[in-house]
């Protein structure tokens, strides 16, 4: 889950805990869950894991639609590293992962 552009993992853990139907329906009212999909491993009883994860990014755009509560993750293809360091230094403000005090 995430609360305030920030995962809360917390609150997915209380929410997994319910059992009621009652409780069920107030929570998926209250904090509603997205289902992010970043790789598809098997397709039709067949194993993809042999494929190269772009072929794999390739077949998961093909066969899974997202919706309102399903989002297929982006991914940047050959520039990886520079947008994990871009995401790195936008959380922490830093260039080393460590948070700015």
């Amino acid at each position: 889950m995430v609360m305030d552009g920030k995962a809360d993992f917390q609150t997915l853990i209380e929410r997994a805990k319910v059992t009621s139907l009652q409780e069920i329906v107030y929570m998926s009212r209250k904090f509603p869950a997205t289902y992010v999909v970043f790789d598809i491993l098997q397709r039709d009883g067949t194993s993809l894991l042999d494929l190269p994860l772009i072929e794999r990014k390739r077949l998961l755009k093909e066969y899974v639609r997202g919706g309102k509560s399903v989002v297929l993750s982006v991914y940047v293809e050959g520039e990886g590293e520079a947008y994990y360091e871009a995401a790195v230094k936008k959380r922490y403000g830093g260039d080393n992962g460590e948070e700015e005090g």
